[in-house]
């Protein structure tokens, strides 16, 4: 049997697996190394919301030689991202609530690099995690991942590119994932899956790119709807709130540098330093627990 954490972070919800435990039986181990050798077949049935536990996607808590713990994110069609905000700080409270990690100050390992957390308990109980602060870094683009020049502008990159016969503009950038945000008049009229499935798949981005539909709310607060690469719309994405509050804030269509991002399954607190750090905070929920044969799943 393999055992899992169905958890969510305002609505991005992932199933959690603890890869890392040092009590773990012989046949846990095994059902593991099954499940990495056969991830992508997994990951698709294991996310399907008919026939499997329903997510977008799975995050892997594994061990990690240079932080607390590692994580790996995969998407719903079985690809691997390089970072989750939402999925991040579920690690977070995970490793909290479940004494794997009793301090509140902790490193996690992912494919963009090594971010610090901060666990926030609860006023009630100070054994539990009520919110997470994720320090997301610097917003930089990765110039091996686009077919663009970056003329030593490497935080943000203005493309013009025709979407269905529409031309719009997109403010790329890079902040654990790569994303780009495009400003619009109504975020709850606008055809997401239409214009995000596209522009997804554009042969500019050599890996794809998650794709942030935004409108500005007032000077402190922005509305955005996601795309992402691999699993298509979901109810948050944290990483690109981040993106989307440092785009709007970089612009000036905001002067805030404290900014409340208003998402289909929830709100997120975003705060932009004066050398362009982004931080992150927002809740971390359990669903359940459970467990299931892996041979049913590859």
């Amino acid at each position: 049997m393999l055992y899992f954490s169905k958890m969510t972070g305002i609505g991005n919800d992932y199933v959690y697996i603890n890869c890392m435990d040092v009590k773990m039986n012989l046949n846990v181990k095994t059902d593991i190394e099954i499940l990495k050798n056969n991830i992508t077949k997994f990951t698709k049935k294991i996310s399907n919301r008919n026939f499997g536990v329903g997510s977008d996607g799975i995050i892997l808590i594994e061990n990690s030689n240079i932080a607390d713990a590692k994580m790996r994110i995969f998407n719903s069609d079985g690809s691997e991202a390089k970072m989750c905000g939402n999925g991040i700080r579920c690690v977070g409270k995970y490793l909290y609530d479940n004494y794997i990690v009793s301090k509140k100050y902790m490193k996690i390992e992912t494919l963009s690099g090594v971010k610090d957390i901060t666990i926030n308990t609860s006023k009630y109980n100070s054994s539990t995690c009520d919110t997470v602060q994720v320090n997301m870094g610097i917003p930089s683009i990765d110039a091996k991942k686009i077919c663009l020049k970056l003329d030593g502008e490497n935080m943000i990159k203005e493309v013009n590119l025709k979407v269905l016969k529409k031309v719009l503009k997109l403010y790329i950038t890079g902040i654990g994932n790569l994303h780009a945000v495009c400003f619009v008049e109504n975020v709850e009229n606008t055809d997401v899956r239409a214009y995000g499935s596209v522009i997804e798949k554009n042969s500019i981005f050599k890996d794809g790119i998650n794709v942030e539909f935004v409108e500005i709310i007032s000077n402190d607060t922005i509305k955005m709807r996601v795309w992402e690469r691999g699993s298509g719309e979901t109810l948050a994405c944290g990483s690109g709130a981040c993106a989307s509050a440092f785009v709007s804030y970089y612009l000036k269509k905001i002067s805030n540098s404290k900014i409340n991002v208003k998402l289909l399954g929830g709100n997120l607190n975003i705060r932009i330093d004066s050398n362009f750090y982004v931080y992150m905070c927002g809740d971390a929920s359990y669903c359940f627990d459970g467990k299931l044969e892996i041979e049913k799943y590859v």
